[in-house]
């Protein structure tokens, strides 16, 4: 079983191909240097350049992978939550490769996938039921409860938004470059290296 996996919820587009849970090949084009002229993700700017570079990722990954799309058994693709338009940008193209090959179509929560995550390259009998996960992704910041594998409840969320998110604004303010977290993380460092060097 061969899948062609997209994540475009922001200003990353992101490609993956898995054989069965094993990963083949992945590939990421960023668009931090595009954003950083506006301090900030510009929704139909990203959507944009998801667009721009669609087939050039795709083609790598299926040049990595040594595999033709016609080799390809399913699509997923993220579908929520999300920038709207980015989202939107790789839901058509995943829905017409799919339409084109005859092959079904997973839509997946960009939240979801976030939890899940936490089993790729681990056996599901070393995550320890029940559980409590945080989700940290830019606008998300919630937490949930899970008794099982198949049962999920958001217990907590941010009523704003998330820690990354929060850092872009200071640092914006600031007029430091974006994405704020790392310049931010370095500053302060900076700033308690120097503290514990007076003291």
């Amino acid at each position: 079983m061969k899948i062609l996996a997209f994540e475009t919820s922001c200003d990353d587009t992101s490609v993956a191909i898995f054989e069965n849970d094993k990963l083949l090949a992945m590939h990421t084009k960023s668009q931090i240097k595009i954003h950083n002229e506006t301090w900030w993700v510009v929704p139909e700017v990203a959507a944009r350049e998801h667009a721009n570079v669609i087939f050039e990722v795709v083609d790598e990954v299926l040049n990595e992978a040594n595999l033709k799309m016609s080799d390809i058994n399913y699509i997923w693709v993220t579908t929520n939550p999300g920038l709207m338009p980015s989202l939107l940008t790789w839901i058509t193209v995943a829905r017409t490769f799919a339409n084109i090959l005859k092959i079904p179509l997973f839509e997946i929560n960009h939240i979801q996938a976030h939890i899940f995550s936490n089993f790729l390259e681990r056996k599901q009998e070393d995550i320890k039921f029940p559980l409590v996960c945080l989700t940290v992704s830019w606008g998300h910041n919630d937490i949930y409860f899970m008794e099982n594998m198949w049962s999920m409840e958001k217990i907590g969320t941010s009523w704003d938004d998330a820690a990354g998110e929060s850092y872009d604004k200071v640092a914006k303010m600031m007029w430091l470059e974006y994405p704020g977290w790392p310049i931010i993380s370095k500053l302060a460092l900076e700033y308690e290296n120097e503290l514990n060097s007076k003291n």
